[in-house]
């Protein structure tokens, strides 16, 4: 909201930077309408304060002293600080408060209701007066001031509720130990960062040793106070009192505006100070005086940190041997990320080994966002130095914290930003991977133990299962789809950084053959077929084949399976992969040719017993295909003869197909077999054709027209006769084949073969012939006497 609609909520003109003057009676009508309206909220407010208090007066800053010095003297009277009681206020604050107690313009949203002014009257040491000037509010023109920022991060809020000692989520800026009344000019200035309060040396050494947990010596003065585990409560570091401070103008203050003071409450002389507010012979001493007021100095060295890390700002010299001194020049907090103790003011209040802690409580209070948002402003500062020191080195443990966020938002089913936090965090994948059996499969078994940081472990969901969680009834629980690593983005980002990283090399780390096998079957579930061919086509990736197998072939991923293969150089799982097409059993266009595909990778792969296997198997479906496996075009011969071998394959070959006959002439004729049992095969085989042939009667009569037509009138031989004039065909060239093969062959049984063309039988003219060939081997045959 705009400073201009913010004043207009309110019911008040806008006004510039510098304040314009109101008549008295305009001032008190909207005083008393306000009061009204806030009447109900402070009175509640008044009355806690007073039962808790000490003390019941309100009418001087004596008693104010007193009340406010009567503090913390036990764990029992601790309970009664400032988280159990001006914390009330922040939360009783009254709508319509008053229009003079409105932030300098910008400072914060208007609509926002401030805390009411009473309580801070009567504990503040003057009443409704700025403690600088001295003036009273007679004019309207005294404001309520918060000494720290009301806009200050909740990050820097939950870093005081540590150091402080408090309980997370109990500090409220709106608190009275941070408010003081001031005037207008001197608030629109300190809200721009112009001015600030420095607490005494005293009291920032007392601070110092609070925050490094060193002992530090009661209020009474009669015993050291620490704790070694934790930070002391601020009210024993401070006991509410009256202190003095510093009023500090900066160089960035305007050198035409002066300050004039009262010299004293009860006295009317005035004083004027001009910049640079400095005295002394040599300009180096302190010209304003020194104030007193109740705030606690953890608000006051804040504010003071946050002014002069503005740009151009600097510290009059006067204070700078106070703020720095050499115990703080180098204070031992170089983890700080809040605040640190330095040359010219606290740089740090809050170290860095609280960060954990830090989220912790804001994730206590379920303020997720701004956990996360506090994680990555560590996680950035560390990345934004290209030189890391000794300290900053051990600050990377911090990365808990991102991995305590990204586990709280799991449990709560926030998926995507828990992947944000758990990259961020660097955590192990395989702990996510583990919550989702269906993508984990086998590759993480209950034998494999993971390190996890301590305090994060106890919050990692206890159940097995990402549904499980889902279905787990939880506070604050907005269940979603369990979309984490099914939207792959981030296991993508695993992987990529995994490719930039020169360290890691494949097989270095146990996790990258999950992360890839994981990351591919999100890919191929989700249908991304690009990214999916690029991640198994990358060296680096380590897929396991086993476990992606099942999810490529039912997403029907067939190309990306078959360059998975391919990479892996498995011909076997490549065959069955290309058989499973032609077979019909995966219906794919992305393998246009199976059968080719076996082809070329079997004559690839030069292993004979692998293509027998697949020949056989591809006879079954196509015989000419795979005889072809069988029968290579350009086959040598030069192969070792194994006669055994041979005639079992022509076993399987006989069942698989009725074309073996093709087989058997390759092994005869074309490998040139000496096997007996082949070439008598081949010989009844050839027979068989010739009887089957002349079974046709067509072909019967043209054979019986040409033995005829032969025996008249050709002086050739018949054979030759029967090449030149009978009619290209099937028959023909199997009349002949057998022919040359019973002529040529001493190796087959010519008494078996002769026994099946007897002379008397029908045949005995049509194949005269082969019947004269076959009675010339046999006599041939026959031992002489």
């Amino acid at each position: 909201m705009t400073r201009r609609r913010a004043a207009k909520r309110q019911g008040t003109p806008v006004q510039p930077v510098q304040p314009v003057r109101r008549s008295e009676r305009v001032r008190r009508q909207k005083e008393a309408g306000a009061h009204r309206a806030a009447q109900e909220a402070t009175e509640r407010a008044a009355k806690i304060a007073d039962r808790k208090s000490d003390g019941q007066s309100d009418s001087s800053s004596t008693s104010h002293t007193s009340e406010e010095t009567a503090s913390t003297s036990s764990d029992e009277e601790e309970k009664d600080t400032l988280s159990g009681r001006d914390l009330t206020y922040g939360h009783l604050r009254a709508i319509g408060a008053l229009a003079a107690t409105i932030s300098a313009q910008g400072n914060i949203d208007g609509s926002t209701p401030r805390p009411p002014r009473e309580p801070l009257i009567r504990i503040s040491p003057l009443g409704e007066m700025c403690v600088i000037t001295l003036f009273d509010n007679g004019n309207g023109t005294v404001q309520d001031m918060h000494v720290m920022g009301r806009t200050a991060a909740a990050a820097v809020v939950v870093g005081l509720e540590i150091v402080m000692g408090l309980q997370p989520d109990t500090l409220h800026l709106d608190t009275r130990l941070n408010r003081v009344f001031v005037e207008i000019a001197i608030h629109t200035a300190y809200d721009r960062f112009k001015c600030a309060f420095f607490p005494k040396i005293e009291d920032l050494q007392r601070l110092l040793r609070a925050l490094r947990q060193q002992p530090i010596t009661s209020a009474e003065g009669d015993r050291l106070l620490r704790r070694r585990d934790e930070f002391l409560h601020h009210e024993k570091v401070f006991p509410r009192a009256v202190r003095q401070f510093h009023f500090v103008p900066f160089s960035t203050w305007s050198e035409n505006i002066p300050i004039t003071c009262r010299t004293a409450v009860d006295e009317q002389e005035y004083r004027t100070y001009r910049a640079p507010f400095t005295a002394g012979p040599n300009n180096n001493e302190e010209a304003l005086p020194i104030i007193k007021m109740h705030c606690s100095p953890y608000f006051v060295v804040w504010q003071a940190y946050v002014a002069l890390s503005k740009p151009g700002t600097q510290a009059p010299v006067y204070v700078q041997h106070e703020a720095r001194g050499d115990q703080f020049a180098r204070a031992s907090f170089p983890r700080s990320s809040v605040l640190l103790l330095a040359q010219n003011a606290v740089q740090s209040l809050l170290p860095g080994s609280t960060l954990v802690s830090q989220v912790e409580a804001l994730l206590g209070s379920h303020r997720i966002q701004d956990a996360t948002d506090l994680a990555d402003q560590q996680r950035k500062k560390v990345e934004g130095n290209i030189r890391i020191n000794e300290d900053e080195a051990r600050s990377l443990a911090a990365l808990r914290a991102p991995l305590r966020i990204g586990w709280q938002l799991f449990s709560e089913t926030l998926f995507e930003d828990a992947g944000k936090n758990l990259f961020n965090g660097d955590t192990d994948p395989r702990l996510l991977i583990d919550y989702y059996p269906d993508l984990r499969g086998n590759l993480c078994t209950s034998d494999d133990a993971l390190d996890v940081f301590s305090g994060v472990a106890e919050h990692m969901p206890s159940e097995a299962r990402v549904d499980d969680i889902k279905t787990t009834p939880r506070t604050s629980r907005r269940t979603r789809p369990a979309r984490l690593p099914r939207s792959e983005s981030y296991l993508r980002k695993c992987w990529i950084r995994r490719c930039v990283d020169p360290k890691a090399v494949p097989g270095s780390h146990p996790s990258y053959p999950v992360v890839d096998t994981v990351y591919a079957k999100i890919l191929a579930i989700n249908a991304k077929t690009s990214e999916l061919a690029a991640l198994i086509q990358d060296e680096r990736s380590e897929i396991v084949a086993t476990e992606i197998e099942p999810v490529l072939i039912q997403h029907s991923q067939f190309d990306a399976l078959t360059t998975l293969y391919q990479r892996h150089g498995d011909a076997r799982k490549l065959l069955e992969l290309y058989s499973k097409v032609a077979d019909g059993e995966y219906q794919t266009d992305q393998i246009r040719d199976p059968w080719g595909s076996i082809t070329t990778l079997l004559a690839a792969q030069k292993d004979r017993a692998l293509t027998q296997q697949w020949a056989l198997w591809m006879i079954k479906r196509d015989p000419e295909r795979g005889l072809k496996l069988l029968m290579p075009a350009r086959d040598t011969g030069k192969r070792r003869e194994k006669p055994e071998e041979e005639l079992a394959l022509l076993e399987q070959v006989t069942e698989a197909s009725k074309e073996a006959g093709h087989f058997l002439e390759y092994l005869v004729l074309q490998r040139r077999s000496s096997s007996r049992e082949l070439h008598s095969r081949l010989a009844n085989l050839l027979v068989d054709n010739l009887l089957d042939s002349a079974g046709d009667a067509s072909t019967l009569r043209l054979w019986q027209a040409k033995a005829r037509s032969f025996a008249t009138s050709h002086d050739v031989s018949f054979l030759r006769y029967f090449a030149a004039t009978t009619p290209e065909s099937r028959t023909k060239q199997d009349r002949l084949k057998a022919a040359f093969f019973l002529q040529r062959s001493d190796l087959y049984d010519c008494a078996a073969v002769r026994e099946r063309l007897p002379a008397q039988s029908q045949w005995a003219a049509l194949f005269a012939v082969e019947i004269a060939i076959l009675d010339g081997k046999v006599i041939t045959d026959k031992p002489s006497n």
